[in-house]
């Protein structure tokens, strides 16, 4: 194995669990899409707490970065284990980044190479690209990176979410080459619903944001919630 996959298995600053946190992960599955799908749901979307009655005052959730403190705000909510699905008011709020880092914390915690991946989803309106965040992970097997939209996992914006095919999903730096390129509109990319968070700006926004998740640092900017 690579030396630079072997660098992924290793937590960052913000994928590190507390010394009193490791043991919660060692209940959960063993394969990596199952591990996903245990950090699906932990997280709850700010507009979905809104709207299932969670209070204004824990929507300052969605502004948390580093995993330690998602999953003691998680736990102070409901101890359950962590592969126990949580009812919506007993989940953090949280963004696509958040679903994809704390599977990504997850995944090296149990010593599997993974990286969130910041960038956009082409499968949620037609011809657009769509701000978000996905989780990958190493197969030893197949010698190759997959992705997998932690947040979307058996919902069907797309066929396989544990496995996006080419093209489907795009990060910041593959949709900046394709912008340059003149193969996408750079114009259709950016946040969905907001009129002002879309252009090249925002592409070039999100290839830095994914140089920073790669190199397993970066500031609060790197970031940036949804």
């Amino acid at each position: 194995m690579a030396d630079d996959v072997l660098d992924y298995s290793q937590p960052g600053p913000f994928t590190s669990l507390d010394a009193t946190q490791l043991h919660l992960v060692e209940s959960l599955p063993d394969d990596p899409v199952g591990i996903c799908a245990a950090a699906q749901g932990l997280v709850i979307q700010p507009a979905d707490a809104t709207a299932v009655g969670i209070g204004e005052a824990r929507l300052a959730e969605k502004n948390i970065r580093p995993v330690s403190e998602l999953i003691a705000a998680l736990i102070a909510l409901d101890p359950s284990p962590l592969q126990q699905a949580r009812t919506p008011e007993t989940r953090v709020i949280g963004t696509c980044r958040h679903f994809a880092t704390i599977a990504c914390a997850f995944l090296r915690a149990r010593g599997i190479p993974s990286r969130a991946r910041c960038g956009f989803g082409t499968y949620f309106l037609e011809g657009c690209g769509v701000d978000h965040w996905i989780t990958e992970y190493w197969n030893a097997d197949q010698r190759c990176w997959v992705r997998v939209d932690t947040e979307h996992l058996g919902k069907t914006y797309v066929e396989h979410p544990e496995d996006l095919a080419p093209g489907e999903f795009l990060t910041g730096g593959e949709a900046w080459v394709q912008y340059r390129q003149g193969l996408v509109d750079g114009q259709k990319f950016g946040v969905a619903g907001v009129d002002f968070a879309r252009g090249p700006a925002e592409i070039s926004g999100n290839a830095v944001r994914d140089l920073a998740a790669l190199c397993r640092s970066g500031g609060r900017w790197a970031g940036r919630a949804r």
